[in-house]
């Protein structure tokens, strides 16, 4: 069947879709019922019936003649140069091109590659070729481009991409060798360390949460502990977990495994037994509030989320301590080796001898971390960490010696760590790795509790005034508190029904 050169553009544009629907959930969805189930849509194409049809066909009629291809001639397409490749590619679609055109657009596709990669713009959903040169963004490298030039490349870049990816699927070993497959598309995170919500005074006794956008294209998170409330873990549970996460080989979290990693957690000792009391917190929020734990987030590119914050143990116990007796253990975790390049700072990143810090380049800010290394022991993340923190810490943020777990003894050590992050400052030295996912097993305990009760102090005192001075006075405040003590309630993930707790409150007894 012969198409058009529109009809094949759009069939493309589906089938690139298609590809990137099944790597960011993980799933190996057959093409003709991701297009049955208009699984396409969520990327604003529109497929009449009869386009359907005739998609699924040039689906199948395209991987069975790739697959012949690359069986007959493996070993020659390893050797010839990409040029020859993406040649052939064009030549099926019946677009040529010059030798000057194609070292005119390779340079072209390279400084838009460098250009994402300096700004963290990586990946389709953030800034296409399309979008690069429809606001000539491209000026900047003084490349000059006519109307038809334009359109050349375009076509050019996804009929080389589309060879790319097809070459990388049925041989992912070698493509290894080349620096852009090498940088990771997936990570998983697990958080240990200790968590609370950031809460800013815009005018007293105002107060918010404080709030950022999410840089990560596709953030996915398994948070334990519902807003207000605080969490445990005890050592024994969170190696446990880490063991479990081992033997997985998970790189991120989707909608087929979360339900087994939250299986994991729930199952744990600390997560269904914690009865611990603290004093000033208060249990009635958090039994009001147990429906909104284990929740799986799903964010995307430039979402308004909670900047939180975390830290390590604030109080560590002594490295002589017996290591059945460590409270807790503190660190931020990669599940899965992760390779990505790091953000620019507004200075070049310093190597300083001293520091362990060969997993970096220092000339691409390209950086590996291996399977369950804690990024608050990384020296390049701690010079991050402090540019992006300099505001509050003048002097960079301090380091401390607590117990975190160590993959290469399978078991835990006293370690010299960042004692404190953020969300802001994570997700943004991760940005270039299009989708981040964190099991996140820290507090999401807040202040604004505290501010309710200063209040009720504050209108208590009014109240000694007398009827005719204090009355007013006492009416304000209370209007505050019922507007504070509203948002508390209001700001809950999830909140549900009255009727719908109490087989919840029952089953984890928190």
């Amino acid at each position: 069947m012969e198409y058009t050169e529109e009809e094949e553009d759009k069939f493309i544009e589906v089938i690139d879709h298609y590809d990137s629907y099944c790597k960011e959930y993980s799933v190996d969805t057959p093409f003709d019922e991701y297009i049955n189930d208009r699984e396409y849509e969520s990327s604003g194409i529109e497929l009449s019936s009869s386009e359907k049809e005739q998609v699924i066909k040039y689906y199948n009629k395209s991987r069975s003649s790739r697959s012949s291809k690359s069986s007959k001639s493996s070993k020659s397409s390893r050797s010839s140069k990409s040029s020859n490749s993406s040649n052939s590619s064009r030549s099926s679609r019946g677009v040529k091109y010059t030798q000057e055109e194609k070292e005119q657009f390779d340079e072209f596709i390279e400084n838009y590659e460098s250009y994402c990669q300096s700004f963290g713009l990586t990946g389709v959903d953030f800034l296409s070729l399309e979008e690069y040169i429809n606001t000539k963004q491209f000026n900047v490298f003084g490349d000059e481009l006519t109307s038809d030039e334009e359109k050349r490349i375009l076509k050019y870049y996804n009929s080389k991409s589309s060879s790319r990816s097809s070459s990388r699927s049925s041989s992912r070993p070698s493509s290894r060798s080349s620096p852009i497959s090498r940088e990771s598309t997936h990570t998983l995170l697990l958080n240990c360390c200790h968590g609370a919500l950031n809460i800013y005074y815009k005018d007293k006794p105002y107060v918010e949460l404080a709030y950022m956008y999410n840089p990560i294209q596709h953030l996915h998170r398994l948070i334990q502990g519902a807003q207000l409330c605080v969490t445990s873990m005890y050592v024994a549970d969170v190696i446990k977990l880490i063991k479990q996460l081992d033997t997985k080989s998970l790189d991120s979290l989707n909608k087929n495994n979360v339900g087994e990693i939250t299986n994991m957690i729930a199952n744990l000792k600390s997560y269904k037994n914690y009865e611990q009391e603290i004093e000033g917190y208060d249990y009635k929020t958090r039994k009001n509030q147990i429906h909104n734990t284990l929740k799986f987030v799903v964010n995307k590119f430039n979402d308004k989320i909670l900047n939180k914050e975390w830290y390590i143990h604030s109080s560590p116990q002594p490295e002589t301590t017996p290591l059945d007796k460590v409270d807790d253990i503190n660190g931020l975790y990669f599940v899965n080796e992760t390779t990505f390049i790091v953000p620019r700072m507004d200075t070049p990143y310093v190597n300083n001898r001293t520091d362990l810090n060969k997993h970096f380049n220092f000339t691409t800010r390209q950086i590996t971390y291996p399977k369950f290394y804690n990024i608050l022991l990384c020296p390049i993340y701690r010079q991050y960490n402090d540019y992006k923190l300099k505001y509050y810490y003048t002097n960079g943020v301090p380091m401390k010696k607590d117990w975190a777990y160590n993959y290469n003894i399978s078991n835990i050590g006293f370690y010299n760590m960042i004692s404190k992050t953020t969300a802001d400052v994570l997700y943004n030295f991760l940005s270039d790795i299009p989708n981040v996912s964190m099991i996140d097993n820290s507090c999401e305990s807040h202040a604004l509790n505290y501010e309710v009760n200063k209040l009720k102090e504050l209108r208590d005192s009014y109240r000694e005034l007398g009827p005719k001075v204090g009355k007013k006075l006492v009416k304000q405040i209370t209007k505050k508190i019922y507007r504070l003590e509203h948002k508390l309630r209001t700001e809950a993930r999830g909140k549900q029904k009255r009727n719908t707790k109490k087989n919840t409150r029952k089953k984890y007894k928190k």
